[in-house]
């Protein structure tokens, strides 16, 4: 049995924040069509840099799946804006509540 391993750093210069994404995309987990409560799921953000970093979440995508979706929020942020410490990861909270058997897809 072989196993290959492939590495990959970043330089980041001292005193800057670097946020670090692991994917391009996520999947969140599925949910059970018309759950009474959907269940809270997480992104993570990465903070490769020696500085806090800001995030925050822009509501037009979220607002314009609301509106693909008769007005239903079929992914809530419960957490739109927060801080990330140096080398440290930030679990932003989402809520996935489906209306309909079918891949929804959004940039936040």
């Amino acid at each position: 049995v072989s196993t290959q391993s492939t590495g990959r750093g970043v330089t980041v210069k001292s005193g800057v924040a670097y946020p670090q994404i692991a994917h391009d995309s996520h999947t969140l987990h599925p949910v059970v069509i018309g759950a009474d409560k959907a269940p809270i799921q997480y992104y993570e953000l990465y903070n490769g840099g020696d500085c806090q970093l800001s995030y925050e979440v822009l509501p037009e995508s979220l607002e314009k799946l609301r509106e693909e979706n008769y007005g239903c929020d079929v992914l809530q942020c419960l957490q739109t804006s927060g801080r990330v410490a140096p080398h440290s990861i930030a679990q932003i909270p989402f809520v996935f509540s489906p209306l309909e058997q079918k891949t929804y897809a959004v940039e936040v």
